[in-house]
């Protein structure tokens, strides 16, 4: 896959595992996106789904329920994957996260690799990204980790 131009989007979606990541994909107009409907986690490489005006890199999660699966490797793969696909420019980031008040560390760990794409990101990396949450409970604890580590 060549670089992307200005004129392309390019959706980066992180988050921890099973919060939609792949599905949502699907709505951006991805094609032939493996779907997980189990707490077993189905992405399991980073993959970049060309969609109309540009694509979208689907990540596996942060805090996968594989025990040999680890973070700081995810955050190396995701970087390795944009160098290899030329992508020298984000323009969203989708941040999928299950509101939960205990899990403060983990959302400051993903805030911070929010943080380190800034150089992926013409301006504050946070203006283009987009918390989604899954189940019927808003939380503070991403927007909290995300201005703790933004200051």
């Amino acid at each position: 896959m060549s670089g992307a131009s200005s004129l392309q989007r390019c959706i980066l979606a992180v988050g921890n595992t099973g919060n939609g990541k792949s599905f949502t994909a699907t709505i951006f107009g991805a094609q032939n996106v493996k779907i997980g409907h189990s707490s077993k986690s189905e992405t399991d490489t980073i993959t970049i789904y060309g969609i109309k005006g540009g694509f979208y890199i689907d990540t596996p999660g942060f805090d996968d329920s594989d025990e040999y699966k680890n973070d700081d490797e995810t955050v190396r793969s995701i970087f390795r994957k944009m160098m290899e696909a030329k992508i020298q420019d984000i323009t969203t980031i989708l941040w999928f996260v299950v509101p939960d008040a205990r899990a403060k560390g983990s959302y400051k760990r993903q805030a911070r690799f929010i943080e380190s794409l800034a150089k992926y990101y013409k301006g504050n990396v946070w203006d283009n990204t987009i918390i989604v949450t899954k189940g019927d409970k808003i939380g503070n604890g991403p927007r909290d980790a995300a201005n703790e580590i933004a200051l």
